[in-house]
């Protein structure tokens, strides 16, 4: 999202995922670690497991891999943060806008780097995703707010009436890629990408009405160039990432739609 006053802006999930070299003791500091989230406003706990099988070739067998995680929410199950032995996560449902979301991640990467020492390491991943909710009123249509190259086939010609569907573009930037998604669909279920949309889930805005025709826009934007591990490093990654990411936002949105979500939209 760009730094326009948002009245009614359509985002309803953004993230941060940062990476760091791997801590194989991580599950020995979690206790620590919990008291401080906890202490912090993120007093909800749970520890996970994944599961993961891989196939190793020169025996052909099928060879499973259990990795943990640890999650901390806030009372209110808007935001929490995922900890995992090489990245700290951290999701917001309750977006305002970037200098407080920087100020939370701050705050968590914070007590991660402190508690595990991860300023020894280094850090090769940053990752910043966005996703909007879209759901034009009564008598308007998504290409009245979305720009037509996200939107897909037009079945208009054909007198159909559209039911879904997916468009996906990415670009190399100067610091990683960034990939823009379109998903449209109308049912059931949970109005989020798919791979965001396995349980637990924060507690979303309700904008759209999930029974009915609606878009997702999905801005997904990573920086792949090591660097060495601080808090001001991520920092400054995040803001060149956020720039890139408003810019692709504003292009993907009609003056229409600019208006309709940002201050004095009726």
């Amino acid at each position: 999202m760009s730094d326009v006053s948002w009245d009614n802006a359509p985002v309803i999930l953004v993230l941060a995922d940062v990476r760091f070299d791997t801590v194989s003791k991580m599950a020995s500091y979690v206790d620590e670690i919990q008291d401080a989230m906890r202490k912090s406003g993120y007093p909800k706990f749970e520890r996970k497991e994944a599961r993961k099988i891989n196939l190793d070739l020169s025996s052909q067998q099928h060879i499973s891999e259990i990795s943990y995680f640890w999650e901390f929410a806030n009372k209110a199950n808007t935001e929490s943060f995922i900890l995992s032995n090489d990245s700290l996560i951290f999701k917001t449902a309750d977006y305002q806008h970037f200098e407080s979301f920087k100020t939370v991640l701050k705050q968590g990467l914070d007590i991660v780097c402190r508690i595990a020492d991860l300023a020894v390491g280094s850090c090769p991943r940053v990752g910043l995703r966005y996703v909007d909710a879209v759901q034009p009123p009564a008598g308007r249509s998504l290409s009245e707010y979305i720009k037509p190259g996200l939107l897909g086939f037009d079945f208009d010609d054909l007198a159909m009436e559209r039911k879904g569907g997916l468009s996906e573009s990415y670009a190399d930037t100067e610091r990683g890629r960034l990939v823009v998604k379109c998903w449209q669909g109308s049912g059931v279920g949970v109005p989020l990408p798919p791979d965001l949309a396995s349980p637990p889930i924060l507690d979303l805005k309700p904008l759209v009405d999930i029974s009915k025709h609606h878009a997702l826009l999905d801005f997904d934007n990573i920086h792949f160039d090591s660097i060495d591990f601080s808090i001001s490093g991520v920092m400054g990654v995040l803001d060149d990432l956020h720039a890139d990411t408003s810019r692709a936002f504003l292009a993907a949105s009609t003056p229409e739609a600019i208006l309709d979500w940002s201050t004095g939209a009726s």
